[in-house]
């Protein structure tokens, strides 16, 4: 993982990152451009009710 956006619209990228990019700066416009096409299509708050439909309560199967 180099970078990520949280439902708040937050953007963040990792230095380590940064320190293995081109200097020219391209990679890293690329890299943000991903990031914000995340958060303008909202797909982090859309995975936030994804979860209890693909991971059910544990023990609610269980029969120990």
């Amino acid at each position: 993982m180099n970078a990520f956006a949280l439902p708040s619209k937050d953007v963040f990228v990792y230095t380590g990152l940064l320190d293995v990019l081109p200097d020219d700066n391209a990679m890293l416009a690329a890299v943000l451009a991903h990031e914000v096409a995340h958060v303008v299509e909202r797909h982090s708050v859309e995975n936030l009710g994804v979860g209890p439909l693909y991971y059910p309560c544990k023990g609610a199967d269980d029969s120990s």
